[in-house]
């Protein structure tokens, strides 16, 4: 990941059920893969060190 320009993590929605963030890394082209991968990773470890723990959503059928 490129320290130039910083990345930035947003709010990109808030709905009933859910909190979306984008996540926006600059990386070279040829490493944007493993960023990503790696960054999703660092997510899940610090939710989990945190207790943070993410429910399925579960849709309901029509009656």
């Amino acid at each position: 990941m490129l320290k130039d320009p910083a990345p930035e993590v947003i709010v990109k929605d808030l709905s009933d059920s859910a909190i979306h963030l984008g996540i926006r890394p600059w990386t070279l082209n040829d490493d944007f893969g493993e960023v990503c991968s790696d960054i999703l990773e660092q997510c899940k470890a610090a939710f989990d060190a945190q207790n943070i723990t993410i429910q399925p959503f579960v849709r309901e059928n029509p009656a």
